[in-house]
Parts: C-alpha cells; sequence; structure tokens
C-alpha cells in the first residue's frame, strides 16, 4: 500500500486537530486614517505576527479552524481588521484551504470581538477552542471571553509561537519587545486591565479603548519593513 493513503486527508487533519478553532484577535492598522494622509489599509507589526502564528499552528495541525477578529475600525469605507488579516494569511499560508478560515469583521473592541466569536462558535459547533494575540492583550482577552460565555482552554503569545519560526523571527521578536510601541501598548494594557476590576461589564472601557485606538499612531520605533 502506498504510505500516502495511510496518511490522514487534511480534513481528518483539521478534525484530529486537539483545538476545533484557534480565536485570533487583530490589534489595529499600522496606521490609523485619523492621523495619516493618503491611508492604506495595512495591518499593524502586531496583527501580522498573530496571523504568521495562526499559520504556523494551522500548518502544526493544532487548530481545525482560523478565525479571524476585527472589525472596520478604519470606518465603514474600509476592510475590516479581521478580512485584512485573512488576506495576509493567504499570501504567506496560500496552502491552508478557504474552509479553515472564518472571518468576524463586525467587532468594534474587545468586548463586542468576544460576544460575535461566540455567536459564531454557537453556529458551527466549536466547543475546544484556544485563543491567540500577542502578549501584553492575552490575561485581559482571556478574561473578557471566558465573562462572555467562551471556554477559552488555551491561551497563546502571538509572538512566542512567531519566534519558533526562524532566527530572523526571533531577532525580530526581540527588537519589537524594545521597541517604543511595545511599551506604549503594555501601558495601555496595564490600565485597561486594572480598570477591569471595577468596570467588570466593561462600560468605560470600551470608551477607553476606542479613544487609546484613534488617539495614538501605530508602529512607533518599529521598522516596517518587518514581517
Amino acid at each position: 500500500m502506498d504510505n500516502r493513503e495511510m496518511e490522514p486527508s487534511k480534513e481528518n487533519k483539521e478534525k484530529l486537530a486537539p483545538f476545533q478553532a484557534l480565536i485570533v484577535l487583530s490589534k489595529a492598522w499600522r496606521e490609523h486614517p485619523l492621523t495619516t494622509k493618503e491611508w492604506k489599509p495595512k495591518l499593524s507589526v502586531d496583527s501580522k505576527m498573530s496571523v504568521l502564528a495562526a499559520g504556523k499552528m494551522f500548518m502544526d495541525g493544532l487548530a481545525g479552524k482560523i478565525i479571524f477578529s476585527g472589525g472596520k475600525t478604519a470606518g465603514p469605507g474600509n476592510p475590516s481588521e479581521a478580512e485584512a488579516m485573512k488576506d495576509y494569511l493567504e499570501v504567506k499560508f496560500p496552502e491552508i484551504p478557504e474552509r479553515a478560515i472564518i472571518v468576524e469583521g463586525g467587532s468594534v473592541d474587545t468586548f463586542d470581538q468576544a460576544e460575535k466569536t461566540l455567536h459564531i462558535l454557537n453556529k458551527y459547533g466549536l466547543t475546544k477552542v484556544a485563543l491567540l494575540t500577542v502578549g501584553y492583550q492575552l490575561p485581559r482577552a482571556e478574561k473578557i471571553f471566558r465573562k462572555a460565555g467562551i471556554n477559552i482552554e488555551e491561551g497563546f503569545v502571538s509572538e512566542d509561537q512567531l519566534k519558533t519560526r526562524s532566527s530572523h523571527y526571533r531577532s525580530f521578536v526581540r527588537k519589537w519587545l524594545h521597541s517604543k510601541r511595545h511599551f506604549k501598548k503594555e501601558v495601555e494594557e496595564f490600565l485597561l486591565r486594572s480598570m477591569l476590576f471595577i468596570d467588570t461589564e466593561g462600560k468605560a472601557l470600551r470608551t477607553v479603548t476606542k479613544k487609546l485606538r484613534y488617539g495614538n499612531k501605530a508602529n512607533d520605533g518599529i521598522d516596517k519593513k518587518t514581517t
């Protein structure tokens, strides 16, 4: 018998994956249209890292589906962050089948991402799920998603997954971790996590998140050519 006949098909590999779905959160654009002339929809370095990490995890057989979550934060006339992540994945991992990718492109913040992702999980009957995002966001995101009723079996840090790809990415992650952008994001997330203890329903947090998003220029201290 041909050894290839004994190997599981791509569909079976997806079914045998430890996680039925990997939820991947977006982290804004490289620059925001309110702060950039002649704006073009380019993903932030943070989001690109999450896409690359998601592709690697899927190819390693860890997840049967990838759910990209992130709305039209640049306005209704522009693509959603989730759509842009899907497009980037298809460029970097063209071998990943279309059926394995789900896009949640209607959310405006992390609370909304959790609520809309829960609807998708219920629709497709997905119960064994993992969460993937950059390290500074993961603790708060896990808490919000679990509070929304999603049983996150494991949370993964995008940059940790990315470091295993090559020495190039290990070097890039080290640079990113020491960048002005990363420091700024860590401070923002510390404030957001602190507020979550008081504002458990996220009403004030949603307002603050939007203010932080629209008030900052992305990519401070990061080489735009990386990834």
